[in-house]
Order: C-alpha cells, then sequence, then structure tokens
C-alpha cells in the first residue's frame, strides 16, 4: 500500500537534474525538500554557502549556489541522531533506453539518474518520519536530517560544509548511502584523490 506514494515521491526528486558537475537545480531540490520537511512539522534551515567560499572550491558557483538544507523533530530527547543524504548526481553517459530524468516504474524497478544514488534514500527517509508521524509515534531521540550538495565531487560544500560551520549538532550520525543489500555498516572509507604521472605506454 505504501508503495506507490514512496515511489511517486522518488519520481518527483529523479525529475530534478541536481547534476555535478556543474551543479544545476540545486535550489529547485532544496526547496522541494524544504517544503516536505516543513510539512512533516520539522524545523528547516536553508543554508546557502557564500559565493566567494564556493568559487574557492567551485569557480562556476556565482552560476551555480551550493545549498544544504538541515531539518529537525525534536522531541526534547536527551540524545540526537543525524540522517544525512546528498541529492547531487553524476552527470548522465553512455546510452540510456528510457529519459535519464523522466523517472518511470517497470516492473520492480524506478530508472532514473539518482533513483539508487541516493534519491532513494531521501524519499525513504522522509517516508519513515511520515510514517512515524501519522502513526503518533515519538521517537527516543531528537531527529536531525541534513540533504547537502556536491557529494559526487567530495562534499567540501555539502556536508564538509555544515560540519565546519557546526550546524550538525548530534551524538550519532547515520549516513543514508546504501546499496543493493540491507546492510548496516560502520565507518567510511571517505575519500581519496591520487595525481598519478605515467611515462611509456
Amino acid at each position: 500500500q505504501g508503495r506507490d506514494p514512496l515511489c511517486e515521491s522518488l519520481k518527483e526528486l529523479v525529475s530534478i537534474p541536481t547534476v555535478n558537475p556543474p551543479g544545476t537545480h540545486y535550489t529547485e531540490i532544496v526547496e522541494v525538500l524544504q517544503a516536505r520537511c516543513k510539512a512533516l512539522g520539522m524545523q528547516t534551515e536553508m543554508v546557502q554557502v557564500p559565493q566567494a567560499e564556493a568559487q574557492t572550491v567551485v569557480p562556476h558557483a556565482e552560476n551555480y549556489p551550493r545549498l544544504n538544507l538541515i531539518a529537525r523533530w525534536d522531541v526534547g530527547a536527551e540524545k540526537t541522531v543525524h540522517f544525512n543524504a546528498h541529492y547531487d548526481v553524476v552527470p548522465v553517459s553512455g546510452n540510456w533506453r528510457r529519459p535519464p530524468f523522466q523517472p518511470e516504474v517497470v516492473g520492480d524497478w524506478l530508472y532514473g539518474r539518482g533513483s539508487d544514488d541516493m534519491k532513494d534514500s531521501i524519499a525513504a527517509l522522509l517516508f519513515a518520519i511520515a510514517a512515524l508521524r501519522e502513526n503518533g509515534v515519538q521517537p527516543a531521540f531528537n531527529i536531525e536530517c541534513s540533504f547537502t550538495c556536491d557529494e559526487e565531487t567530495g562534499g567540501e560544500l555539502g556536508a564538509g560544509y555544515i560540519v565546519r560551520k557546526e550546524l550538525v549538532q548530534a551524538d550519532y550520525v547515520v549516513n543514508c548511502e546504501g546499496g543493493s543489500v540491507l546492510d548496516v555498516g560502520l565507518g567510511h572509507n571517505g575519500v581519496l584523490w591520487l595525481s598519478v604521472t605515467v611515462h611509456g605506454k
């Protein structure tokens, strides 16, 4: 019964082409997510990285502002759990049989760029919060969420920015990045950038 609303929610997110690089339609998706969080009774804070600071990382940030969203459900608990998910997607490559930003459900699969990495997690997270609200269940901890930009290019202006600015006020963090299994992992590999010079063939 819950599948259709969840799929429709995901389809709306996938249809917003938040392609990074360069970072398109960030404002549009953050406004959609902010409206969804407010509808769930959460307090929200839209966080835009100052242009001058953003341009030190992304020279074209003047035309593609970097935005993050913080949403909180404070139940007065002693502890807070933070859920993080990024909304940017890698550019389209290869030959698609379906338009990548016109999501379509075929059988048990929803096809579209970003449907797995990681707009599905955003839809599922908000769906879970909605289920708690609709059933009158108060969690044992405060819920804090962040929906961040630029993960696909290192995350310095996304998750990195909100942590540096001390906007994450949590005791525990769940990174909603997932895969094809239901395992919960402890820790994260991080990012490693290398510059390699090869001599000869």
